[in-house]
């Protein structure tokens, strides 16, 4: 619940700052029942969405419900795989 009353009233980015603080430059939490990864260097993030090593992991999104009924159903740019 700390993500949503972060995010209602915009204190998210001190929140994810104290996290990495205390659980270091990656942090992953549960929202909802949806699984969250903060990467929290430009570092991290870097090696992360551009190294050979790690892209499979990254690339690709989970499947939403409200994809197939948005604009060209679920292959705009936000609900696309990669």
């Amino acid at each position: 619940w700390k993500i949503l009353k972060a995010s209602w009233n915009s204190t998210l980015p001190l929140l994810i700052t104290d996290w990495a603080k205390t659980y270091g430059d990656i942090a992953f939490v549960y929202n909802l029942g949806q699984p969250m990864v903060f990467l929290n260097t430009a570092e991290i993030a870097r090696k992360l969405l551009t190294s050979d090593k790690y892209k499979f992991l990254v690339a690709d999104r989970p499947l939403l419900a409200a994809s197939s009924i948005t604009e060209y159903n679920g292959k705009d740019l936000m609900f696309s795989k990669y």
